[in-house]
């Protein structure tokens, strides 16, 4: 089989019925519907040091059910 160049192999693979390859239309609305919302409305973050585990509000949101795992 001969090597093609990636460009024509781009162009090539949607006529090759390798549809696992691609995200169909209805898959790409639904994703956009769940992400959207969030990116028009961000929450604000929580500053937090360089190589921690996160703000202290992290540790209190998982206090409760024991922790964060492996967090020492």
């Amino acid at each position: 089989m001969a090597t093609m160049e990636p460009v024509h192999s781009a162009s090539f693979l949607p006529c090759t019925a390798i549809a696992t390859l691609f995200a169909r239309q209805d898959a790409v609305e639904l994703a956009w519907s769940i992400v959207e919302p969030a990116l028009q409305n961000p929450v604000p973050t929580l500053p937090c040091d360089s190589g921690s585990w996160g703000p202290g509000a992290a540790d209190r949101l998982v206090a409760d059910v024991g922790g964060w795992q492996g967090s020492e």
